[in-house]
């Protein structure tokens, strides 16, 4: 909500705030003090201020050295004092901050050495388990969940500390986030009951203390049900969550993650349309979040459920345009991508484009710590594609490496998977009693899927029934007795009621006479009003369509001008005979065309403050094509994000274009077969912009500077971006390379890019 406050009332929030802060800390020092008769009010006030001045500088923006060293002089003298005084709970929330320092200076051990002694120190008085319960969950935060014992501590410590403010603050929001964030450890865990079980009672105390913002605890709730079994019930919490999010109009991660697992829950179901539909919005709000991760791993999602509905043309659309997004580092995202594509060819039954997907990550499967689920549908997509290939000792293989999972983690559905693919392989081998066998295997493993889902559904219905049941029970029985007592309540106080509402009906029959006079005075008055501004809105809507009118019609005379212009330089060349002039009267000629294809497109577009950059720079590559006679002997690489760029930036911009890709044009290849240019347009960080022009040809010369440089081309280009006030680098990497970096210019009412609308 700070974005939409001017900076100044920002940055007195920001001081208010941190006031706040201190004095908050400052009464809690003097609520202590009541309780801890060994230390006087001003010392533990000190003790407080200096603890908090502390944190003020830990929560500063950026990493200053500076502030680092003062607040952890604020936090040793607090310990300092606390240790003079004996003071045990000052001494633990000295350690306590100064831990906080040491994880900002990205000092894991000292931080945790410090939460440790600030843990013993709470852990020695029953009265402080309370500050305990935080220690343990800040200690928490220094695990990660990737590995097996790091996940396994860092569970232990939220119990601990669940625990512990179930016992010192029960039914508090503190616990409840605490029970949340341990049932999502106990998901990553894949400890179903124990997760539900968490989740539940943090839902239990959200609702009991009217909090309503629970899209979150909603959808992790929604995904381990289904998990579970549970479908349907895991899709009714996912609904819940949709509804609060459409509610509180909240575009976060979460609901990224809200329709992702809704898809997987639809996809479960079979429900392969609503599939597709869940996975779609999801991928809207993660690119719209710009969150990579989620891209990635929801693109995989969107290309299997398109698979599963024979659209294997949109599933390769969708794995490639991820594909590349991902780097090196994303190693996960890379195999279960491809492993996606894979499956993908082998629907269409591409095998050679299938072997190559294989073959880019059969090795990442030996090097990489990887979770099960990817390693099972990486080795079920092997080996139905060395199937295909009739390649049946490889494909024996990938089927052992799917059951060696699959009987680690009791996964009937992997299970019948890995028996459906021995039996085709026993088929194609010719060996029909294996065969059959691993068929009655695989039907005998489906049917008990079928049957376990049916039975929990069924135990999920019944304990259902018995809860309302029970709560209906308890409810009769409490308004029996609530309608015992308000029969008494209601004939005592009937008596005095009569009484008063004689005179209040007296009394608001005047002032409701007095509201109508007043009402009708006031509406005359207002009527005036509303009509002489409907006269001048009027009058200012028929002004702003005549100012449009106007600026169309300057843009469209402009073009008309510079048209005529081109064409006199057009007439002008037929009767040149020096190639050089000729050659600088076309140049001219692309200049005037790149100016006059803005003044167009303000001219026909709707939105007369900007250009679509995307669209732009496709009709000005696609008239240099034309010009130059190059439609087929050089490839334009065109990665343009549609941006809206004020028309002040724009001439500039198409000219700096039409001189780089001009020279590229001329230059570079020199007797090349593979001639390509590449023009990317990227948004970076909040409005700057990174423009790059690339080829693959000779390069530069290798004493080109381009300070020294006369070209009347390159002066071109650094004037003019000197002129959008820009960052300009040209060098040499396997052909010539210009980057520019400029900071776009916000246009009035412009309409957001098509490709970022949900």
């Amino acid at each position: 909500m700070l974005k939409h406050i001017s900076p100044l009332m920002r940055t007195r929030l920001i001081i208010y705030s941190r006031i706040f802060l201190i004095w908050a800390l400052c009464i809690n020092s003097s609520a202590v003090f009541s309780q801890d008769s060994t230390v006087s009010k001003s010392d533990s006030l000190k003790i407080y201020e200096l603890l908090g001045s502390a944190q003020l500088l830990i929560d500063r923006p950026g990493e200053i050295k500076a502030n680092f060293n003062l607040a952890e002089k604020y936090g040793r003298h607090a310990l300092a004092l606390s240790t003079n005084l004996s003071y045990q709970k000052g001494i633990g929330q000295s350690f306590f901050t100064l831990s906080k320092i040491s994880k900002a200076r990205k000092d894991i051990r000292s931080g945790s050495d410090y939460l440790m002694k600030s843990i013993n120190v709470f852990r020695a008085d029953s009265s402080l388990r309370e500050f305990e319960a935080d220690a343990d969950i800040e200690l928490a935060n220094y695990y990660g969940i990737n590995e097996a014992g790091d996940l396994a501590n860092k569970i232990r410590l939220y119990e601990q500390a669940a625990n512990l403010l179930a016992l010192k603050l029960p039914n508090s929001l503190k616990l409840a986030d605490a029970l949340k964030y341990l049932g999502d450890l106990y998901n990553v865990k894949e400890d179903n009951e124990k997760s539900i079980s968490s989740l539940q009672k943090a839902l239990k105390i959200y609702k009991s203390l009217k909090y309503d913002k629970l899209q979150d605890i909603y959808c992790l709730l929604g995904a381990v049900l289904n998990r579970n079994g549970a479908s349907r019930e895991g899709l009714r919490y996912l609904q819940l969550a949709e509804k609060d999010a459409v509610r509180y109009r909240d575009s976060s991660s979460t609901v990224t993650t809200m329709y992702n697992r809704m898809g997987n829950i639809y996809n479960s179901l079979n429900q392969y349309k609503q599939t597709n539909k869940a996975f779609e919005k999801s991928i809207i709000y993660a690119r719209k979040n710009h969150d990579k991760d989620a891209v990635l791993m929801v693109s995989a999602n969107l290309g299997w459920s398109y698979l599963r509905v024979n659209k294997s043309e949109k599933a390769v659309r969708v794995i490639k345009e991820a594909l590349l997004s991902a780097n090196r580092k994303d190693t996960a995202h890379i195999i279960n991508l491809n492993t996606t594509l894979m499956e993908a060819y082998i629907q269409r039954h591409d095998l050679a484009n299938a072997s190559k997907c294989n073959a880019s990550i059969k090795d990442m499967i030996r090097q990489f710590y990887l979770y099960d689920f990817l390693l099972i549908n990486y080795h079920h997509a092997a080996a139905k594609l060395y199937l295909k290939l009739r390649d049946f000792t490889n494909c024996q293989s990938q089927i052992n490496a799917t059951k060696t999972i699959t009987n680690r983690s009791s996964n009937i559905r992997d299970m019948a998977a890995a028996e459906k693919l021995q039996y085709q392989l026993d088929s194609a081998r010719s060996r029909p009693w294996e065969a059959l066998k691993h068929l009655n295997l695989f039907m005998h493993l489906n049917d008990s899927l079928n049957t376990r889902n049916h039975d929990r559904e069924i135990n999920q219905l019944q304990i259902a029934y018995e809860s309302e049941k029970k709560d209906l029970d308890i409810s009769s029985l409490k308004q029996r007795a609530s309608l015992r007592e308000k029969i008494l309540i209601s004939e005592k106080a009937a008596r005095n009621f009569s009484m008063a509402g004689m005179a209040l009906f007296l009394i608001l029959t005047l002032l409701l006479f007095s509201r109508y006079r007043l009402k009708q005075k006031t509406n005359r008055e207002l009527q005036i009003k509303q009509n002489a501004i409907n006269g001048q809105n009027l009058s200012l809507k028929h002004l702003l369509n005549e100012r449009d009118w106007l600026i169309k019609e300057v843009h469209h005379r402009v073009k008309n001008n510079l048209q005529i212009i081109i064409s006199l330089l057009d007439s002008q060349s037929s009767y040149l005979l020096d190639e050089n002039a000729l050659v600088v009267l076309r140049e001219s000629r692309h200049r005037m065309h790149s100016i006059s294809l803005v003044h167009q497109k303000l001219y026909q577009d709707e939105n007369l403050t900007g250009i679509n950059i995307k669209d732009y720079i496709s009709e000005l590559i696609g008239f240099l094509k034309d010009s130059f006679g190059i439609e087929k002997k050089i490839r334009f690489e065109l990665d343009v994000e549609p941006l809206l760029f004020d028309v002040s930036q724009v001439v500039p911009l198409g000219l700096i274009l039409n001189e780089a890709v001009t020279n590229s044009i001329k230059y570079a290849f020199q007797n090349q077969s593979e001639c390509v240019i590449s023009i990317a347009v990227r948004a970076t960080t909040d409005n700057f912009v990174e423009i790059s022009i690339a080829d693959n040809g000779c390069g530069l010369p290798p004493d080109f500077d381009i300070d020294s440089c006369s070209s009347l081309g390159m002066n071109l280009i650094k004037g003019l971006t000197a002129q959008i006030q820009g960052k300009l680098s040209v060098f040499s990497a396997n052909g010539m390379h210009i980057c520019i970096q400029v900071e776009r210019l916000r246009t009035l009412g412009s309409k957001p890019a098509p490709g970022y609308e949900i």
